[in-house]
């Protein structure tokens, strides 16, 4: 069964990414790519999509951002674009998927 967003694939395994916001005021811009997510990448996604949901539901600096810990989310060029942006990460305990809620 297929539907407009979702398309059967043969042959080659495709893959697809999300990446999305969830937040006290709603959903907030998401990401689909196809690509492997890097840091080059989550930086583009920061700017394209947190950065508009953040100015889209007007929050202000005392908000707390929560990522897990894959590799490209610890370089040091993402750290410094949340410290530049001034956006506080909720420090994440290693194998924690039990907190996430698009894991449960």
């Amino acid at each position: 069964m297929t539907s407009d967003c979702i398309q059967a694939i043969q042959g080659d395994a495709a893959k697809v990414g999300f990446w999305g916001v969830i937040s006290a005021q709603g959903t907030g811009c998401c990401k689909l790519y196809s690509q492997s997510m890097n840091a080059q990448l989550y930086a583009n996604v920061i700017q394209n999509e947190l950065i508009p949901s953040i100015n889209m539901w007007q929050l202000d600096a005392n908000g707390i951002y929560q990522q897990d810990n894959a590799t490209y989310y610890k370089s040091h060029d993402i750290k410094a674009l949340f410290e530049d942006l001034s956006i506080n990460i909720l420090p994440w305990p290693a194998k924690s998927s039990d907190l996430n809620p698009v894991e449960n």
